[in-house]
């Protein structure tokens, strides 16, 4: 038996698919009727099936389970413990005709960065896995206005074949996560014995830059999720339905102090998820009414009065954008987070 591979990628896709589910490029058959197809255009080139590598037991890989499910809980359980919001299994839709998806195994979230998980619990490192991370990667941050850091994690523990790995995910903003660094990281949480200094641990491994104490910002942060609908993909009129044209449109109306942070779409219907973050500092406070002391004692946190008009602001601009369903039955909806001081 025979599957079909994407020479631009490498990953793996359907015998009658027009585009590639792990980079987005259109992709024709190299062969048909024993004549090549001359074309620019990445081809599909054809390769047996192999049955997976057995498990292997001397100590090479950590895990060693039936199933790569463990190794997405102990990698999710690394971002929380380091504060980080986490998804898993979300949703990434690849922009193409057939509107095609793929599976994030773990989205972690610190509120400025997202992190970009994707576990492969092999025996051996595999070649196409790269590619496929990479493919995938680059069409994930098509869709975010900040910064996303990438991260292939596999059970194989450190091995010299990893040393190319590492080069190329540098130049990708991206890390490799082998067995031993999951390990090491998992022992320095249980030895640093809280959350903020293993996230001040973890962020200098992935770059980032984290403020020394006395520099922070005196500010407050929410993250709001919308629940909306749009119109139906068959009465979009003027271009390709896409919901993110439609959170486009939407972003442009909005304040500076309001980003979008993550959407998702439900697959069965035109119903959108979509995650703002609301920052507000101590500057935006001029704009509440000022009161008496007895009032503002009584009266509730300054920043939430800010946040509670925006919202009005934001369901407003949702509302008048094209492509928002006007079904009276169809409210926006909406859940609140408080994030607390940066």
């Amino acid at each position: 038996m025979y599957v079909p591979y994407c020479s631009n990628c490498r990953k793996e896709i359907e015998l009658d698919a027009k585009f590639c589910s792990g980079c987005g490029k259109k992709v024709k058959v190299e062969q048909e009727e024993d004549e090549i197809i001359e074309t620019d255009e990445p081809v599909v080139e054809m390769r047996p099936i192999t049955e997976p590598e057995p498990m292997e037991s001397d100590g090479s890989r950590i895990g060693g389970r039936d199933s790569g499910e463990w190794l997405e809980k102990t990698v999710e359980n690394i971002f929380k413990n380091a504060n980080f919001q986490t998804t898993t299994q979300a949703t990434v839709p690849i922009i193409d005709e057939d509107s095609k998806s793929f599976k994030v195994d773990v989205l972690a979230d610190d509120g400025k960065h997202m992190i970009f998980v994707e576990c492969k619990d092999y025996v051996e490192p595999q070649q196409k896995s790269l590619w496929e991370f990479i493919g995938q990667l680059k069409a994930f941050r098509e869709r975010q206005n900040r910064r996303v850091i990438g991260v292939l994690a596999v059970s194989k523990r450190s091995d010299d074949r990893f040393k190319d790995w590492r080069k190329k995910l540098e130049q990708e903003d991206s890390v490799l996560f082998d067995g031993s660094m999951i390990e090491s990281f998992e022992a320095k949480r249980a030895d640093l014995g809280n959350n903020t200094d293993f996230y001040n641990y973890l962020a200098n491994y992935l770059n980032i830059d984290v403020k020394k104490s006395g520099q922070e910002d005196k500010a407050v942060k929410y993250r709001v999720r919308f629940n909306f609908r749009t119109i139906e993909p068959r009465e979009y009129i003027g271009g390709k339905y896409d919901p993110l044209v439609i959170l486009s449109d939407i972003e442009k109306k909005l304040p500076s102090h309001i980003k979008r942070a993550y959407y998702q779409q439900d697959k069965n219907s035109p119903q959108i998820f979509a995650d703002y973050f609301f920052n507000y500092d101590d500057v935006n406070l001029a704009k509440v009414e000022k009161k008496g002391f007895l009032a503002r004692l009584l009266s509730n946190d300054p920043y939430d009065e800010l946040l509670e008009k925006d919202l009005e602001r934001v369901k407003d601009v949702i509302k008048k954008t094209y492509g928002i369903s006007k079904d009276k039955q169809d409210k926006i909806e909406h859940t609140v987070a408080r994030e607390g001081r940066d």
